[in-house]
């Protein structure tokens, strides 16, 4: 034996005699490790192990977080091991934590498979608590783990793994003081102190305690970058920015030709609002590295910071010139030019990223949002159709494409949409409400009451959708049940303290027009009488004032009440006079008032009655009850021979024609007419009650009950 090997065997004989040794009793148990390992290492690592007993390649790796490339290296160096060795064990842990749970499945089998260690038997123990981890047996992991520990322990690995299945089993404390063991037993191990500091931070709340794990990782690896990183987000957490600086500094004097430290510079002075100097760091940066699209991304975002939005763009373009992920570089080319008020290039631009990257979900809904600001629904709806070809039973997309197609003025369409929304989530009640609203407006009653129904078996709670269902039942004259829908959304409100569908007036104003033509005047006055006094500084005041004396001169029928009618109708604004002069003129009428009322169309011209088949249908009315027949007769002639698209005007004109004919006593021509009235509206009470008197009129009176 020479000189040499005699010296180091004593000088390990004597470490291995010292109080607190880092490494196990008894000593030839240790020999025998220490020579495998040295066996297995390389000649550079035989001289210096560390006490992780990882050789000073691996360890300087370890220590920079460079886990894929230790794992490579630890592959290498175990390839030709007969037994279970440290290498494997560190192999293990690279594996877990790198998240390669199959590799390390095949990594346990092999050394279950391979003879046993007498010298390290707790190699193969350790391997396989890392794979039971990585499995999510944690229970197991922990048993196994336990079982090799004793209060004596010294090995930094075993602490290591005792640590980790106490952070998988949400035991933070426990893992601080296992990964401090590790630390005392390695102080040359910075992952030890990352990896306490992370706990410390994350799990503990304690970012004092971190920071101090996290200087000591820096002091014995300068260059481990996610720790420099780590510390300088933990200052500017506390807003402590000159600390955060003095750290970055840092890391630009150990590696100045690392572009990353300049960047990392910048980004700090960027958060304080030092845009010139960070503008300066990414300078260098970018002169170190001219292919990183990060850095004139950032450099983007300052000049947008500074309102210079065209230099911003120019740099950006840049960035995507250079990407990888080119998708993500234009949607941010996109926001810059919709600042810029590039809104066409800016849809292009989101238009390209989807081109890129089809399946892009910040990009289509960026684009949509876009597209629907433009107004744009020809490709509004072009984007959608794209998208659902992708994703076609994404209900939301169909929900989408539908309101485009409303937009186009393509109801059809848009109904076939909302029927496949509907059909494909039967959670979201807007498909069934959506076609509520076109069905209305179509007049198409039935159909429309059976959405909002539908909608409501789906949210019972809507008082917007009650709202709806009452006034579609009482379009179609179905008043008990609009009623029942009105009052039911009152006490919704009441229960509810407000709600979608608008506020309690307005359902109150719809329950008081509701019983204003049902002739319910007294409730409907009570009701408007509220909504007025409550409402005096709402834009709808007049027009709320005009219903009020409406349902008074109805129910109170005095020449005050009368008056205070047509007062009220001169306060309405113009657009609101040409809307409710119709509703004017049938409360004159109804009030028998038939020179009132035709002194209220004069304000319409000769063409616009003539053209209009309610104008016709009222001004007829006005003569018969003035009692010139003939020339209600005339009026109501030309009503019924007036073409018009809904059927519940046409039947109006023909229980009118109907009611002159009966007072001109030809009961055969009038029993036609309201015949036509019903064919056309069956819910016409009032063609029922004409039809009523007619058989009066001939003394049928079982079929006028009837």
């Amino acid at each position: 034996m020479n000189n040499r090997r005699v010296t180091t065997l004593l000088l390990i004989a004597l470490v291995g005699l010292l109080p607190g040794t880092i490494f196990p009793a008894p000593l030839p148990c240790l020999t025998n490790l220490f020579s495998q390992q040295a066996q297995a290492a390389t000649p550079r690592s035989r001289d210096s192990l560390s006490p992780t007993l990882l050789d000073q390649k691996t360890l300087q790796l370890a220590n920079r977080g460079l886990w894929a490339e230790a794992a490579e290296r630890l592959q290498q160096l175990s390839a030709t091991d007969t037994t279970p060795t440290r290498h494997h064990a560190w192999l293990a842990f690279a594996d877990l934590f790198l998240g390669k749970c199959n590799d390390l499945k095949e990594l346990s089998e092999k050394v279950k498979s391979l003879p046993a260690n007498a010298s390290d038997p707790a190699a193969a123990q350790i391997t396989e608590t890392f794979h039971l981890i990585c499995q999510g047996k944690l229970d197991e992991a922990n048993t196994l783990a336990t079982s090799l520990s004793t209060p004596d322990n010294k090995d930094v690995l075993l602490q290591l793994a005792l640590a980790a299945v106490s952070a998988k089993r949400s035991n933070p404390a426990l893992a601080v003081e296992y990964c401090e063991k590790v630390t005392a037993l390695a102080p040359d191990f910075a992952w030890g102190y990352r990896t306490l500091g992370f706990i410390q931070e994350r799990s503990l709340k304690d970012a004092a305690a971190a920071e101090t794990a996290y200087r000591k990782a820096l002091s014995i690896e300068p260059g481990f970058k996610e720790v420099r990183d780590l510390v300088v987000d933990l200052n500017l957490t506390r807003n402590n920015f000159d600390g955060a600086v003095d750290v970055a500094l840092s890391a630009i004097k150990y590696a100045p030709r690392d572009a990353n430290n300049y960047y990392r510079l910048s980004q700090i002075y960027t958060q304080q609002w030092r845009l010139k100097e960070a503008t300066l760091q990414l300078d260098k940066a970018i002169a170190l590295s001219s292919d990183n699209p990060r850095f004139y991304r950032a450099k983007a975002s300052i000049l947008r910071y500074q309102g210079h939005l065209n230099e911003a763009i120019a740099q950006q373009q840049k960035a995507v010139a250079l990407s990888k992920d080119k998708a993500f570089e234009l949607i941010e080319l996109s926001a810059l030019n919709e600042l810029a008020g590039n809104v066409g290039a800016a849809a292009d631009k989101l238009k390209e990223a989807l081109a890129q990257s089809p399946s892009n979900q910040v990009a289509h809904q960026k684009l949509v949002l876009l597209l629907n600001k433009q107004k744009n629904w020809q490709d509004l709806a072009d984007e959608y159709r794209r998208a659902l070809v992708l994703q076609p039973k994404q209900a939301i997309l169909h929900l989408g494409l539908a309101e485009a197609l409303l937009k186009l003025e393509k109801a059809d369409g848009a109904i076939d949409e909302l029927k496949e929304a509907a059909n494909l989530d039967n959670t979201d009640p807007r498909p069934h409400r959506a076609l509520g609203a076109i069905y209305l407006e179509r007049k198409d009653y039935a159909a429309a009451a059976r959405s909002y129904t539908r909608a409501l078996n789906i949210n019972p709670g809507s008082v917007e959708d009650l709202v709806a269902l009452g006034y579609t039942y009482a379009q179609n004259d179905d008043y008990m049940q609009a009623e029942t829908a009105f009052v039911t959304a009152l006490a919704l409100q009441q229960l509810t303290g407000g709600g979608s569908g608008g506020n309690r007036f307005e359902v109150m104003k719809s329950l008081a027009v509701l019983l204003l033509s049902e002739g319910r005047y007294s409730e409907a006055a009570t009701n408007l009488e509220a909504v007025t006094a409550s409402q005096k500084d709402s834009p709808d005041h007049n027009l709320d004032q005009f219903l009020l004396c409406q349902a008074r001169s109805l129910r109170d029928r005095s020449a005050e009440t009368l008056k205070e009618l047509s007062e009220s109708f001169e306060k309405l604004s113009p657009g609101e006079k040409t809307l409710n002069r119709e509703a004017l003129v049938e409360t004159y009428l109804k009030l028998h008032k038939a020179d009132a009322a035709l002194d209220s169309l004069k304000s319409l011209s000769e063409s616009e009655r003539k053209a209009s088949l309610p104008w016709l249908t009222l001004e007829a009315r006005a003569w018969r009850i003035k009692g010139d027949l003939t020339k209600a007769k005339e009026l109501a002639g030309q009503a019924v021979a007036t073409p018009d698209g809904h059927t519940d005007n046409k039947a109006d004109s023909y229980v009118e024609l109907a009611q002159i004919l009966l007072a001109d006593g030809k009961c055969a021509e009038a029993d036609n007419a309201v015949s036509k009235a019903t064919e056309l509206n069956s819910k016409s009470f009032t063609a029922y009650e004409v039809l009523g008197r007619i058989y009066l009129k001939i003394a049928d009176r079982e079929h006028s009950i009837e």
